[in-house]
């Protein structure tokens, strides 16, 4: 069933159901662990409410930028369908090549960090901004085909090298394209994608559980939920990190804080937004957050003029470094993307007023 009018609903479904999981779901899964399980500071407590605003904040966030965002952008020419199949064709050889490297290394037994580490070493630079080309190609075409060839892809890339973030990326890029095909979202939908979800989620547990080898209960969840707890647990560390008169990272926290605590969790930790602006600005958090979101708003909305609904897909595809990678790398690559994806659209354009004049 159509929608009349082009909407977010799946994009706002998906980031507001991540941002559950990694902001509110370890709040209740901290129950069952313990609060004095290793991964966490004794702060962990007391970030209850910060991690509580902070969702509620971004999910206000998404909602107003989705309602005030321009759909229909001034520049109007876009790249031929035979460019956009070109550019697909290109990303999928390259990614089928990345995946057959990776089906010969797990075959030969490597290690699941090797793995992780040799797949970061094969992308090349500027990968991203050719998955990035890729996706909004698919967007283009309309066509459902290319875009089930990508999951497939996606997910035996996952499996080979036993990480998450290429489906992740699929489930994003299926969230835009079927709002961008007005799709309407419905009950049995929503029930479908997180039970896929989270079925994804434990067959990676199960790959990786055949030699770990770990019976203890409290491991067990947070090995299944570590991709959220651990991130979160770096609010509590943060909290603390700031009561102890810690020195500001704006632009490198994440190594900054994760000195601070290796040495009582013994590994590193994906760091929340929270623990950002807890431990960079302490008392004004609230103040922060708020002057960030608005920030970022009106980046998006300037952003529509020219690339119209296409721009919120930009905010989607990099959503995942906002949860794990720092919020101040989230604003610099939405930035910088939003800037050269504008400059292309732009020249694009007017490389096409002066063909045909």
């Amino acid at each position: 069933m159509l929608q009349k009018k082009y909407s977010f609903n799946y994009c706002i479904f998906a980031l507001a159901g991540f941002g559950f999981l990694y902001f509110i779901l370890p709040l209740v899964l901290q129950s069952f662990v313990g609060p004095e399980f290793y991964i966490f500071s004794k702060e962990q407590n007391n970030v209850y409410f910060e991690n509580i605003t902070f969702y509620l904040l971004l999910v206000v966030f998404l909602f107003v930028l989705s309602s005030s965002m321009i759909h229909s952008p001034w520049v109007v020419n876009r790249p031929t369908t035979t460019v956009n199949y070109f550019i697909i064709a290109i990303t999928f050889i390259y990614l089928i090549f990345v995946f057959g490297k990776g089906l010969i290394l797990s075959r030969n037994g490597v290690p699941r960090e090797e793995l992780l580490e040799i797949i970061s070493s094969q992308l090349v630079p500027g990968f991203g901004y050719l998955l990035l080309a890729c996706f909004f190609s698919i967007i283009r075409l309309r066509k459902s085909y290319l875009l089930v060839a990508f999951g497939l892809l996606a997910l035996s890339l996952d499996v080979v090298y036993q990480g998450k973030i290429f489906v992740t990326n699929a489930l994003m890029l299926t969230m835009f394209f079927l709002d961008n095909n007005r799709i309407k979202l419905t009950f049995f939908r929503v029930v479908s994608f997180v039970l896929i979800g989270f079925g994804f989620l434990a067959f990676i547990f199960i790959l990786r559980s055949f030699s770990a080898g770990e019976n203890n209960a409290a491991i067990g969840v947070y090995t299944y939920f570590s991709e959220f707890m651990g991130v979160n647990a770096t609010s509590g560390w943060a909290k603390e990190y700031a009561a102890n008169g810690g020195a500001h990272g704006f632009f490198n926290f994440d190594p900054i804080l994760q000195k601070f605590y290796i040495g009582s969790v013994g590994h590193g930790l994906a760091i929340s937004p929270v623990a950002y602006f807890i431990g960079n600005f302490g008392d004004y958090f609230y103040l922060i957050i708020f002057i960030y979101f608005l920030v970022l708003f009106l980046i998006f909305y300037f952003s529509s003029y020219i690339l119209g609904r296409f721009c919120f897909f930009i905010l989607v595809y990099n959503f995942i470094h906002l949860l794990r990678h720092g919020p101040d790398i989230f604003l610099y690559k939405c930035f910088l993307q939003l800037i050269i994806v504008s400059l292309a659209v732009l020249f694009i354009n007017f490389f096409a007023k002066i063909r045909f004049k």
